[in-house]
């Protein structure tokens, strides 16, 4: 329930009227007690039918909306039949190139440490499974949500690694999104007015009513050869995983096409779009600054304590064995 514009800046999200939660915050009373912590990572994968905790948990949200939901999720890849099975309703794929999805992720260790805890979720597809293995993402599993988040925040992976995972969730969405979504939306193409127009007809021929695409705008990153490079060789490693976990090649080859085709010349100036991306490389730095500063503090608040402790039990003990040698 923070003030709107609390995380805005950080995100580049636009301006809100309302705290991010207020929907949820209206609908309380029958929402107490349905949510489980499960149902973030550790049942992420649920297969063909949802688990009934979160049967009532999903259908209680759609009873109790004052008029037609639009349920809005970040992660519904590994449940996405499920929910489609079980309450109908219009799916929309909305998705984004992966390199500059990763890239934006990097404005804070938040989205790095939840595509670790999804990692950690039971059923894990055997694709991600050895992108898991390859990876080397530590098993975890807390009492609450932040402490998991927590934890896999205080262990990062290199650049490498980073993408590895990241695109091992990112493709396995993209499958699962075009086999049951009845709309596919990239929002890197909502630049162009043809795009735009194309999207809009086709939302209001599914019934969703008459949207307004005209203000979307999304500034690609510029990649160099070398960038192109190491993208591409994880990119590929990632989808022969997929082929060997027996993916159809068809299906990997059309997600992977996507994912590389999805990046139209931005419509700002170049030297807009620099400024930019020296504007976004600033806040990663200094994101990344901050943290650490957090880990190292809080490393040494668990230290002294401890140290101070094992100090005084040696010290203790000496003591005894000078008043037991005094006494003899």
């Amino acid at each position: 329930m923070r003030r709107p514009d609390h995380d805005n800046r950080m995100l580049r999200h636009p301006a809100l009227t309302a705290p991010y939660f207020f929907e949820f915050y209206c609908i309380r009373d029958q929402l107490k007690d349905l949510f489980k912590k499960s149902f973030s990572f550790d049942e992420y994968f649920t297969g063909p039918r949802l688990p009934d905790a979160q049967k009532k948990y999903f259908g209680t949200l759609i009873e109790a909306a004052p008029r037609r939901p639009l349920l809005q999720f970040c992660r519904s890849a590994g449940r996405i039949e499920a929910l489609k099975r079980e309450f109908g309703g219009l799916h929309i794929h909305l998705w984004r190139e992966p390199r500059g999805q990763w890239w934006s992720y990097k404005v804070s260790t938040y989205f790095d440490a939840t595509t670790h805890a999804t990692y950690n979720a039971a059923q894990l597809p055997a694709a991600l499974g050895k992108i898991r293995a390859l990876a080397n993402i530590p098993r975890f599993r807390g009492r609450s949500v932040n402490r998991e988040i927590y934890f896999h925040r205080s262990h990062p992976k290199a650049a490498r690694e980073s993408y590895l995972v990241f695109f091992g969730i990112w493709i396995y969405s993209f499958i699962e999104f075009e086999r049951h979504a009845s709309e596919s939306i990239c929002i890197n193409k909502l630049n162009d007015d043809h795009y735009r127009t194309g999207v809009a007809h086709a939302l209001a021929s599914a019934g969703v009513g008459v949207l307004e695409f005209s203000d979307a705008k999304l500034t690609s990153p510029s990649f160099s050869e070398t960038d192109a490079s190491f993208y591409e060789s994880i990119e590929n490693e990632v989808a022969q995983l997929f082929c060997e976990c027996g993916y159809a090649q068809s299906e990997v080859a059309a997600a992977l096409t996507a994912a590389r085709t999805a990046m139209p010349p931005t419509s700002g100036s170049l030297v807009d779009t620099l400024q930019q991306e020296i504007r976004q490389l600033r806040m990663v730095a200094f994101t990344h600054w901050d943290w650490q500063k957090k880990l190292d503090d809080e490393n040494r608040a668990w230290r002294m304590p401890r140290f101070s402790w094992v100090v005084g039990g040696i010290r203790g003990w000496l003591d005894a064995i000078q008043e037991g040698q005094r006494k003899r």
